[in-house]
């Protein structure tokens, strides 16, 4: 028996299919119209090709599930797919990076399982019609449910594992950059993301170093603030809140009444005329 590549079931492997060219990914010549790129920079070349699937019935989740609403079957698929990936997926992001802290992985794992991410997996792989414009939910669920199909043919053919390495090498280093350190910025609207940009100790320590060595003091800071022009809004700000302090012609006549009649038994109230 002839030993087949990992990532690729036995069925898939003794047909030839994970031969095809049109199983390797390759970019989207023509995004959607709703698509957003993905904050993190992706070697697409470095990507494995997905087996497709052979059954009639897990072949429909590309097709329907686009053309149609969400069919029960299908999203039965999409929780398979993203409940095997996570353990997978952490794994892989503390293998790739062992030396960051805890929170730092958590983060990258976060930013790895978003919807820009998946549905740029499922563009790449050629799991979705780019041209159709839909939004990153469905590219992300098309794309989750093709994992899970092919865990529950390896479930019944008991190879875990090789979906498990498939799954592992779509988020190694050599796809994603961000795993080696390189700091990315991606910019959405007007605010620039950093992906990984909390220093470590030390360099925390000689920031505040640096700091204390600056000609300008946390005095001289504050004497700068004082001497700041106010701008036009805040000018008006303060305007309206002189306003509100003063009270009007009635409330002033109620304020007399009301002096006038200390000492006396009555007191006009404030709401009376």
């Amino acid at each position: 028996m002839s030993s087949h590549p990992p990532g690729v079931p036995p069925g898939i492997y003794a047909a030839g299919l994970h031969q095809r060219d049109h199983l390797r990914p390759t970019p989207p010549d023509i995004l959607p119209k709703r698509f957003r790129a993905c904050q993190l920079s992706c070697n697409w070349q470095r990507l494995p090709p997905l087996p497709v699937i052979l059954d009639p019935f897990l072949a429909g989740v590309v097709k329907e599930y686009v053309r149609k609403t969400c069919r029960p079957d299908v999203m039965d698929l999409v929780r398979e797919g993203r409940a095997s990936m996570k353990p997978v997926l952490a794994q892989a992001i503390k293998a790739a990076c062992p030396t960051r802290p805890r929170k730092e992985t958590s983060r990258i794992q976060v930013k790895m399982r978003t919807n820009n991410v998946l549905s740029y997996l499922a563009l790449c792989h050629q799991l979705a019609d780019p041209a159709k414009a839909h939004h990153h939910n469905r590219y992300a669920h098309i794309f989750q449910g093709h994992i899970g199909s092919l865990y529950r043919e390896a479930k019944e053919a008991g190879t875990e594992a090789e979906v498990d390495a498939l799954v592992a090498a779509m988020y190694g280093v050599e796809v994603w950059p961000v795993l080696q350190g390189e700091r990315e910025t991606k910019q959405l609207g007007r605010d620039k993301i950093w992906l990984v940009t909390k220093p470590s100790r030390q360099g925390r320590k000689a920031g505040k170093k640096a700091a204390k060595g600056r000609k300008g003091t946390h005095a001289a800071v504050q004497a700068v603030k004082q001497e700041r022009v106010p701008t036009k809004r805040a000018k008006r700000r303060a305007t309206v809140k002189q306003e509100d302090r003063k009270p009007s012609g009635a409330g002033v006549a109620r304020w007399e009444a009301n002096v006038k009649s200390i000492g006396t038994t009555e007191v006009v109230g404030l709401g009376e005329q």
